[in-house]
């Protein structure tokens, strides 16, 4: 299935208008907060300013998935950090060209 990230603050929409391909929404899931993990452990100050952001997920169809906000994830497991290693990569510039202008994306995988 093709799943779709999009940005929200409220006022603002940031939408991925290209996608991935998944196995399904846990999947997606995986992906999301490996990305967004790996961005705030990257650049911690730039990850402050996702405040009141959030990631809402969405099939082709425009189904919502799932939606989680940015500045309220918990630490990941080591049993999903594994699961996460292995899919994440693909993600990673999809959530780039997402980001607002002036947010770098610095990955592990470059």
């Amino acid at each position: 299935m093709r799943c779709y990230f999009n940005l929200v603050d409220g006022s603002e929409v940031i939408l991925d208008r290209k996608g991935i391909e998944v196995s399904g929404p846990e999947e997606a899931r995986s992906e999301a907060l490996y990305v967004i993990r790996e961005q705030r452990q990257a650049d911690p100050v730039a990850a402050q300013e996702w405040s009141g952001w959030t990631l809402t997920a969405v099939d082709s169809t425009g189904q919502q998935l799932f939606s989680m906000p940015l500045d309220d994830l918990k630490p990941v497991r080591p049993v999903a950090l594994a699961g996460i290693l292995l899919v994440g990569a693909k993600v990673l510039q999809n959530f780039a060209d997402m980001l607002p202008n002036g947010i770098a994306l610095v990955t592990l995988f470059a």
